[in-house]
């Protein structure tokens, strides 16, 4: 965090707070500023001057300002309790695409398999219940042991569980895949519910 962060005790304190939060994933780093708009540039500018300081090259063309912008694949919305997160239309049916594809043949190339386990990893990234669905690629991907598979492949067998449960959700899919994460979630509000066994 950078500037003042929301730590202050009163709810009048924490409106009046002017913050930074900076998120990086891999390359590409995304940061959520509250203020007035000299506040927020002063911010924008403040990261930047310090990124171009430490030799971080920068895109500038590829800088995006406002209350909905796309960062890793995903368009990003921001409400004033709410964050909507959306992977677009085209990007479900490509995926729906390759893991039909993958599943017709019986051996899949290990680079192939590689780009296609890290779009599905984005799509995670909203989508948690595919976690264990994509260890179990990353795994077969991973592997030095030998399948007998050819050079630079593995069998379709070794993933074809995953690749499945990753279709039959794609296929369940209308459209766009969108996740709402809303404040009161955050911050544990809603009815209290007992789970017992």
């Amino acid at each position: 965090c950078l500037g003042k962060g929301d730590h202050a005790a009163t709810l009048p304190e924490r409106r009046a707070a002017t913050g930074l939060r900076l998120q990086t994933y891999v390359d590409d780093p995304a940061f959520v500023l509250r203020g007035t708009k000299p506040q927020r540039d002063r911010g924008i500018s403040l990261v930047v001057l310090l990124w171009s300081a430490l030799g971080f090259n920068l895109a500038y063309l590829k800088a995006m300002r406002g209350r909905s912008v796309t960062w890793i694949g995903c368009e990003v919305k921001v409400g004033r309790t709410w964050v909507q997160a959306t992977i677009k239309a085209e990007r479900v049916a490509e995926l729906l695409e390759l893991t039909n594809e993958y599943l017709r043949i019986n051996v899949v190339s290990v680079k192939l398999l590689r780009s296609y386990v890290s779009k599905a990893a984005n799509f995670a990234t909203l989508l948690f219940t595919w976690r264990p669905f994509l260890v179990e690629i990353w795994a077969a991907v991973s592997s030095s042991s030998s399948s007998g598979a050819p050079a630079g492949c593995i069998w379709t067998k070794q993933i074809a569980p995953a690749l499945r449960w990753v279709r039959a959700f794609l296929c369940l899919q209308a459209g766009a895949i969108e996740r709402v994460f809303t404040l009161q979630a955050h911050r544990g509000g809603g009815q209290r519910v007992l789970m017992c066994t």
